[in-house]
Parts: structure tokens; C-alpha cells; sequence
């Protein structure tokens, strides 16, 4: 009984794939494209950040079990400028100036 369910699948299967593709190549022939595409290709704010974060590693103790060193929990913001039409050094200065008193408030520093 599983013969013929396999060597349905076997005929079937590939008869589907190329009306997949011929689909997807018309759909870009006529103009239509991707979400993806369109956020890669046409935003200008499109950007690829990279980050590094370390596993944490367990308490490094003495023969006397006292820690010699311990996992600190560290937060850093940053500031993503947006698309300025127009930019000016006094428009920009001002934007992240606000920007920066708002993280402070939040943070409880004073950011300058």
C-alpha cells in the first residue's frame, strides 16, 4: 500500500515545481516584486547591524568558594537618525539633542 502513495508522489511532485517557478517569473515580469525586494532595494534607511554577545559563563570562584569574578549586566542605547528631506547642522543638532534628553529621563542621567 505505500508503493503506489511513493510513486504518486514521486510523479506528482515534479510536475508541480516548474508551475511554481512560471508563476514567481511572471508575477516579476509584470512589474510585481517582493516585499522583501522592495525593503532591500528602495528603502534608504535599510541598514544591516551585526551584533556580538558573549554567552554567559558561569561564577569563577576560589578554593574557598568565594567569587573572583561575576556577570554584570550591561545596556547601551543608541540613537537611529531618521531620513532628514531637508538636513541642516542645527536641525540635526537639535533632533538628537532632544533625543538624548528623553533616553536620559528614562535612564535617570544626564546625557550631553
Amino acid at each position: 500500500m505505500n508503493r503506489p502513495r511513493c510513486l504518486l508522489a514521486v510523479l506528482v511532485l515534479p510536475g508541480l515545481l516548474p508551475g511554481q517557478q512560471v508563476a514567481n517569473v511572471d508575477s516579476v515580469a509584470a512589474g510585481r516584486r517582493s516585499a522583501d525586494h522592495a525593503s532591500v532595494t528602495t528603502r534608504t534607511d535599510a541598514r544591516t547591524i551585526t551584533l556580538s554577545i558573549p554567552a554567559p559563563r558561569g561564577l569563577l570562584t576560589d578554593r574557598n568558594g568565594e567569587p573572583l569574578a561575576q556577570n554584570k549586566v550591561g545596556y547601551q542605547f543608541a540613537l537611529e537618525f531618521e531620513h532628514f528631506k531637508k538636513p541642516t547642522d542645527e536641525l540635526i543638532l537639535q533632533w538628537a539633542r532632544l533625543r538624548l534628553s528623553r533616553a536620559g529621563k528614562m535612564a535617570g542621567r544626564r546625557y550631553s
